[in-house]
């Protein structure tokens, strides 16, 4: 059987939709740091200010200096070089784009 156009197309909109194990360690641990009744809400904040802070460590190696004031910008073929799952690396692209390290 022979897949039409708009199944490969549906078949990888699903692809970048899904969630990787990154999503999934986020999810878990804002919920789980939300659920607990010990916590207060500056801690829970506090445990995904230090999630957010490994995240970006990791992407550390695939970002470099700009020329044009120091800000770092994703490199992303270094990023693709990486061969992370397409949905972590889906995920680590749009990070970049939302922290405005992305080149235009």
């Amino acid at each position: 059987m022979m897949c039409t156009d708009h199944q490969r197309a549906d078949a990888q909109r699903i692809e970048a939709m899904t969630m990787g194990k990154l999503h999934k360690e986020i999810g878990h641990l804002i919920v789980q740091s939300a659920e607990d009744p010990e916590k207060s809400d500056s801690q829970v904040i506090q445990d995904i200010s230090l999630k957010t802070k490994e995240i970006f460590t990791n992407l550390a190696p695939f970002s470099e200096v700009s020329g044009d004031g120091g800000k770092r910008v994703l490199n992303l073929e270094a990023l693709k070089q990486r061969r992370f799952p397409p949905a972590t690396e889906n995920f680590l692209y749009h990070l970049a784009a939302a922290e405005q390290m992305l080149k235009i």
